[in-house]
């Protein structure tokens, strides 16, 4: 494909109805973000509110902030095997997604996600290309953020058909990434088209090509374009695209009220001004003078014909009442396009129950849910497409290091992998969810909780502890915390056995400089009347006639050695550190039971 076909088909589409009154829309979207000043007529106050750039940052900022998370999902019957492979490619991906950020920030831009969420809210249109290549033997994550307002493509049945992006380079630049293009001596800057088809890549530089079109070997275009929202394609009663209307920005319901606000805003603060001028009007018999000027603009003194002289002031101009009420329907129409106020700010101090928590984050749903939604579809591409290039066209082992969500369900687990292409399965099935930050009444969510673990008169709870640790609690990985909870719980066991108490207490006295009395107290325990079992230790476990520490069956403490003759509670705690959690448990449990316990609830 030449230059020149390259340039008809962006030029085509840019001249489309449809892509033109996109384009415009974005412009203007711009003007609201960079609070572009309301001009009134020279003379006049000009007031510009602040409102689109506050909503817009507190948009984005949630979509910073949103908690993404990523997995790669097995059916219930995957083997070990399996799950251990869908482990490291997790792994791949948080990889691949954090050197992805490190190239980011070395050009000193932000990071992959602030990027997407920036033009997600200020285009309502995502785009990207994303390679996975070698360049001296290392691979590549190479990943580019195109602004949508220069992106034109086409689909077809299966997807993209051509995607291109235009930019404008300097010379210098255009020379450094370009050294084959010829340029002219007077050209400042020049123009650039990254053309993408199903099969070949090509670059436009000017009017000649910069890169021939060149084949990619990826077998589909390597380029995502994702709406917020759900609108589809819709064509007019003319079969004219509506693509206008997709994926709109943050203001897409609040777009038309700035205008008119900052206008009668702007009228308000002119009566107000001019009531504090004070002209006069001074009648005289040969009074001439005329002005064409406003006269509440600046003090002056209007003369005026009468029959005798006289100097009054001139009649002070009022705020219409209705401006009020004017006022009030446009700032309501906005809260009803954005974010409530003073809640979504801040700005209220009452206390509010649960429901009216609820209630407030659940009327916020409607401005995230979009974006945060749009930003889980481009995810899911982003990985898929990692994946698939990486498992298909990847020659190499590849050394990743990066953040992943702990095992343990809480925070974030540092990790460094190796992974071959052969390791990665492309057909694997990616999840993302994306939760932006909400207001939660946590105390309310707890009691819920224990009201849905109370069990009944059979002994069975309403709900298992996965459903309310997942729904309820929100929590993002409930096999794990319910995993630590268990742990934790034979942790205490073990902390509560008198062996192992015995040994806290003569450490309490060594650190108070009462060494000798530590001894003193752990000999003084008793041994277990006729031998055998030393007291205070568990059942299953004997003391070698050698001093060691050996399982039931296996030896028998000799009679009267107390706690610091054979068997101390230290060797008692090292051969329990030797030992499975699940063998622990089951001897803290006989210990128990012979003491008439048995094991804590739940």
């Amino acid at each position: 494909m030449d230059a020149a076909e390259i340039m008809g088909r962006v030029s085509g589409k840019e001249a489309e109805i449809g892509f033109s009154a996109l384009s415009e829309r974005m412009e203007k979207d711009f003007d609201l973000f960079a609070l572009k000043e309301y001009e009134a007529d020279r003379g006049y106050e000009s007031y510009t509110s602040s409102a689109p750039r506050n909503f817009f940052d507190k948009v984005r900022d949630a979509l910073d902030r949103a908690q993404l998370s990523i997995q790669i999902k097995l059916p219930e019957d995957a083997t070990e095997t399996e799950r251990k492979a869908a482990s490291l490619g997790e792994e791949y991906l948080f990889g691949a997604l954090a050197a992805i950020d490190r190239r980011f920030r070395a050009r000193g831009e932000p990071t992959l996600k602030e990027q997407l969420g920036f033009f997600i809210c200020l285009r309502g249109v995502s785009s990207l290309r994303l390679l996975v290549r070698e360049e001296n033997d290392e691979t590549i994550f190479d990943v580019v953020v195109w602004d949508s307002l220069h992106v034109t493509y086409e689909w077809g049945a299966n997807g993209l058909l051509w995607a291109a992006n235009r930019r404008r380079l300097s010379k210098a630049q255009a020379e450094a990434e370009y050294p084959d293009v010829e340029l002219e001596e007077e050209v400042k800057d020049i123009g650039l088209i990254d053309y993408w088809g199903v099969n070949d890549n090509a670059i436009v530089i000017g009017s000649d090509l910069g890169k021939p079109s060149t084949p990619h070997g990826i077998g589909h275009v390597p380029v995502y374009i994702g709406f917020v929202g759900s609108m589809p394609t819709v064509q007019n009663k003319g079969f004219e695209s509506q693509v206008q209307h997709r994926g709109d920005s943050v203001w897409s319901a609040a777009r038309g009220l700035y205008e008119p606000l900052n206008k009668y805003t702007s009228q308000t603060m002119d009566i107000y001004k001019q009531s504090v001028v004070g002209s006069m009007k001074y009648f005289s018999e040969d009074g001439r003078k005329t002005t064409e000027d406003d006269p509440h603009k600046v003090f002056q003194i209007f003369p005026l014909v009468k029959d005798k002289e006289d100097i009054v002031p001139l009649e002070v101009l009022r705020v219409p009442p209705e401006t009020a009420l004017l006022h009030s329907i446009i700032v309501g129409d906005l809260e009803r396009s954005t974010l409530y106020e003073p809640w979504a700010y801040g700005g209220t101090k009452e206390a509010m129950s649960g429901e009216a928590l609820k209630t407030l984050a659940d009327a916020t749903k409607s401005v995230y849910s979009p974006r945060t939604g749009a930003l889980e579809q481009a995810y899911i591409w982003i990985c898929e497409e990692l994946l698939r290039q990486f498992a298909e066209h990847g020659t190499s082992e590849v050394k990743l290091k990066g953040y992943r969500p702990s095992k343990e369900g809480e925070g974030q687990q540092f990790f460094t992998v190796k992974v071959k292409p052969k390791d990665i399965d492309p057909e694997w099935y990616i999840s993302v969810t994306c939760a932006p930050p909400m207001l939660r009444d946590i105390e309310n969510e707890i009691m819920m909780a224990m009201a849905a673990k109370r069990p009944d008169a059979s002994g069975r709870p309403m709900y298992p502890d996965d459903y309310i640790y997942e729904n309820i609690l929100k929590v993002q990985n409930p096999d794990a915390i319910i995993g630590k909870i268990k742990d934790q719980m034979i942790e205490r066991m073990i902390e509560q056995h008198p062996s192992v108490m015995l040994r806290q207490m003569a450490d309490a006295l060594i650190k108070k400089k009462q060494p000798e009395l530590a001894k003193e107290f752990l000999a003084s325990m008793p041994a277990p009347a006729g031998g055998g079992q030393v007291q205070g230790m568990a059942p299953g476990l004997r003391g070698s006639p050698t001093g060691g520490v050996m399982p039931a069956g296996q030896g028998n403490v000799p009679a009267g050695a107390g706690m610091g003759g054979g068997v101390s509670a230290e060797m008692v705690l090292e051969q329990l550190s030797k030992m499975p959690p699940e063998e622990v448990a089951r001897i803290v449990a006989e210990y128990q039971g012979s003491q008439g316990g048995g094991m804590p609830p739940g």
